[in-house]
């Protein structure tokens, strides 16, 4: 039982270190998009 419940476990870290991981690149995505259109809108100004 204590085998099972330690593999439980390991599965629910590798789970939320991939939640992690796609957050950060989501919050990297749209910064990176936030950037662009920043850039775009201050080519446009001019």
């Amino acid at each position: 039982m204590e085998t099972y419940k330690s593999e439980v476990e390991d599965f629910i870290q590798c789970n939320n270190d991939e939640i992690r991981r796609a957050q950060q690149a989501s919050e990297e995505a749209a910064s990176e998009y936030s950037a662009a259109v920043d850039d775009f809108n201050n080519r446009a100004g001019q």
